[in-house]
């Protein structure tokens, strides 16, 4: 949609460009011939006769001439469209405005809490959050929890959110944060011309590498107070839109057996085609064990990390091995490509 607006736009403004400048050539010479009438002559003559009406022809022809070539280049246009990588969606004053005024309520209700010592109460601003991430959904066309993962809601909501706390942003702070953005900016515009390429796996993957990386950046530059502020009003930031299935806890075999009933009912498998997936699904089991030792150990080592992205991770890889590896119906190949699920275990010998 932002791209046919895109070529819409060029056509329009270089289309207008041409008729602008003819149309001051017309004036010119109408000019010209009223003049020339005034003085006694036929006024249609004049303007036929003149040296300015010779010139209008020869900016007709080149009119015509541009409107070839304008049409030349909106079928090339069109022919890349699905490779070019659309215009940057810059964030709408009116919006950046509402994101202020939001921040406000919100350093208001945490005030207010503060107070009475209660709980933030969040009758004053939740619906004008929701609608301020349907407006971001709105203007880029994508789902609202897909549209969530920008850069254009939870960063700058958080960054609002300082502007309105006792603990601001500095100059240079702002300055390297608006170069934190626009560099995840660029980053969301690059995915979303390759979007519809992608599964529904390998979208969740690239948008958690954008807005965990951008998150983890702008929390390097706050000091503790700024970032215990954000952290103490409990907006939890967005979750990548795919599923997860928990497959129990248990034996090995158990929690293989219970990962097969699980990839056959999903892609909706044969029996022999799931036999014939068992030494994936036996990667997928021990690869994932080992993924959640490290994340034990990383988490009782108090890193700061994302666990969630080496589990896509997994999956995309499974997701294309299964591709590889059985021959698939048509429908079983659909599935596979919108399967949107990781698959989550302990086991327990």
């Amino acid at each position: 949609m932002r791209k046919g607006l895109a070529i819409g736009f060029l056509l329009g403004a270089l289309a207008a460009g041409v008729f602008l400048r003819v149309l001051q050539r017309s004036e010119n010479a109408q000019d010209g011939g009223s003049a020339a009438g005034e003085a006694g002559g036929d006024r249609k003559a004049a303007v036929a006769g003149s040296p300015d009406a010779a010139a209008l022809q020869r900016d007709l022809a080149t009119a015509r001439a541009e409107a070839e070539t304008l049409r030349a280049k909106v079928v090339e246009l069109e022919s890349r469209i699905g490779r070019t990588p659309p215009p940057a969606l810059p964030l709408k004053s009116d919006r950046a405005a509402k994101w202020k005024e939001l921040a406000e309520r919100i350093a208001a209700a945490k005030r207010e809490a503060e107070a009475s010592g209660g709980p933030i109460k969040n009758d004053t601003w939740l619906a004008a959050l929701v609608e301020l991430i349907g407006q971001v959904a709105g203007e880029m066309g994508l789902p609202l929890q897909e549209a969530a993962m920008s850069p254009d809601w939870y960063p700058v909501l958080a960054l609002s959110l300082l502007d309105a706390s006792p603990f601001p942003l500095t100059a240079d702070q702002r300055a390297r944060c608006d170069e934190i953005l626009a560099t995840a900016r660029t980053d969301w515009d690059l995915y979303e011309a390759r979007r519809e390429g992608m599964t529904p796996l390998e979208r969740a993957q690239a948008m958690r590498d954008i807005e965990f990386g951008t998150r983890m950046r702008l929390a390097a530059l706050g000091t503790a107070d700024q970032i215990g502020y954000v952290a103490s009003v409990n907006l939890p930031p967005p979750i990548p839109p795919v599923g997860s299935t928990w497959l129990g806890a248990g034996p090995r075999e158990a929690v293989r057996s219970n990962l097969s009933k699980n990839w056959q009912q999903a892609l909706k498998l044969e029996d022999a085609q799931v036999t014939a997936l068992g030494p994936v699904m036996d990667d997928y089991v021990r690869q994932m064990e080992s993924l959640q030792k490290d994340v034990a150990r990383r988490r009782q080592a108090g890193e700061t990390f994302d666990d969630v992205a080496p589990k896509l991770a997994l999956m995309v890889e499974m997701q294309k091995r299964v591709g590889s590896t059985v021959r698939l119906s048509d429908a079983q190949a659909r599935a596979l490509r919108d399967w949107n699920s990781t698959y989550d275990f302990q086991v327990k010998e």
